[in-house]
């Protein structure tokens, strides 16, 4: 049995900057950077994006490379079986049986277990074709990282990042758009004032209860990484304990992607080349009319409460 794939899990709300942390951390010599990859089968491989080194998915070779030692006689099975079994187990409505073992249905077991079963392989794969290096996954979502923990081939170090309320409400506002392979712009879904806040709530909860399964762990509060990004992942990488996340840093804040970093999707932001400086986005104070915030960030106290309560902490 070989050594398990050490993985770095990133988790948290949408337009909370996980997409620009994967980045940081992908950027070290002893890493990749590989995206959102419980997405991979809906949005990837057949689909129409673009990877980070400027090639359609479909055609990148270090994605061709995975795939074909992921299925090593050709015979790929059909993305949408793959995309159902996914969704057979990993919906929000699953979560309690991967949270609680012993009230899981037979057939749930047998379908976890199958997705799990091909979730190690694509990670296994990752692995050798990069040459062994640490993966970093941006999925966010709290049922994924269950699942990964469901896998004792998989090593999960998890970080969950917490972005405030009111910024996340304010970026959910904001028109993003993506170039597709095919030259097509596609533009990403907003969200309501409410939903977000009711969104940023559940999900940061969630993960909170999540994120104490995982032996290493850490949080990481936006507005601190993007005041002093090099001294936030020094101490992620000592709290999570992989020493290797170090980051190819040019100045106190500015960061080089790495030039074998291959992410599929997510932020478009993914895509930006050269050296990239990490500057706190707080637009929101100015446009945002105070009677919102004040709104939003009443809205945001179940998720303080919740912390207190579970001892969530990011120094």
């Amino acid at each position: 049995m070989s050594d398990p794939v050490t993985v770095v899990y990133i988790a948290g709300d949408g337009r909370s900057g996980t997409t620009v942390l994967s980045r940081v951390l992908g950027s070290g010599e002893h890493c990749i950077a590989a995206g959102e990859l419980h997405d991979i089968w809906a949005s990837s491989i057949s689909g129409n994006s673009m990877c980070t080194c400027g090639e359609p998915v479909s055609e990148c070779p270090f994605w061709q490379a995975v795939m074909c030692r992921l299925f090593p006689n050709g015979a790929a099975p059909d993305p949408r079986k793959l995309r159902d079994l996914r969704a057979s187990v990993q919906a929000v409505k699953h979560i309690p049986f991967l949270l609680f073992p012993r009230i899981r249905p037979a057939r749930f077991q047998r379908r976890l277990d199958a997705y799990v079963d091909i979730t190690e392989r694509l990670y296994r794969a990752i692995h050798c074709v990069s040459g062994g290096k640490v993966i970093v996954d941006s999925s966010k979502l709290a049922a994924y990282a269950l699942v990964l923990g469901e896998s004792d081939q998989l090593d999960v170090r998890f970080v969950h990042v917490v972005r405030d309320s009111r910024a996340c409400v304010h970026s959910w506002r904001r028109v993003k758009r993506t170039l597709l392979a095919d030259g097509t712009v596609e533009y990403m879904g907003n969200r309501s004032m409410l939903r977000t806040a009711l969104v940023w709530n559940l999900r940061n909860i969630l993960l909170s209860v999540v994120g104490r399964r995982f032996t290493h762990r850490a949080t990481v509060r936006y507005e601190e990484f993007v005041r002093d990004p090099r001294r936030v992942i020094q101490r992620v990488s000592e709290e999570i304990g992989v020493p290797e996340v170090a980051g190819h840093w040019v100045g106190p804040s500015a960061f080089i992607p790495s030039a074998n970093e291959h992410i599929f999707a997510g932020n478009p932001n993914r895509a930006q080349k050269g050296s990239i400086e990490i500057r706190a986005d707080e637009e929101w104070r100015e446009v945002m009319p105070a009677v919102e915030q004040a709104t939003v960030a009443a809205l945001a106290l179940p998720f303080a409460g919740a912390s207190r309560l579970l001892g969530v902490r990011a120094r």
